[in-house]
């Protein structure tokens, strides 16, 4: 059976990378802030302790979504992000 993607390391860079994508913080950035890691012992020690939480909106272009013939409701989402 597989591991879930909470047994991997990489998630706070990934959190970093879709926040970036977002324009919450520069792309230049992504991976070395670690927004989500807002404890000071998080930040020294370099890992995640205690999860936090965004929201992230997120529309995708009706362009963006020519190939996709599965059912939708809009093209709008809001994704609840943990890390």
């Amino acid at each position: 059976m597989g591991q879930c993607i909470c047994c991997f390391s990489g998630k706070s860079t990934l959190t970093d990378s879709l926040v970036a994508a977002a324009g919450i913080i520069a792309q230049e950035v992504a991976g070395d802030v670690r927004l989500m890691n807002t404890r000071s012992d998080e930040a020294e020690r370099g890992i995640t302790i205690k999860s936090t939480g965004i929201s992230l909106y997120y529309e995708i272009s009706d362009a963006a979504l020519k190939d996709y013939h599965g059912q939708k409701d809009g093209n709008d989402y809001l994704i609840n992000l943990i890390d």
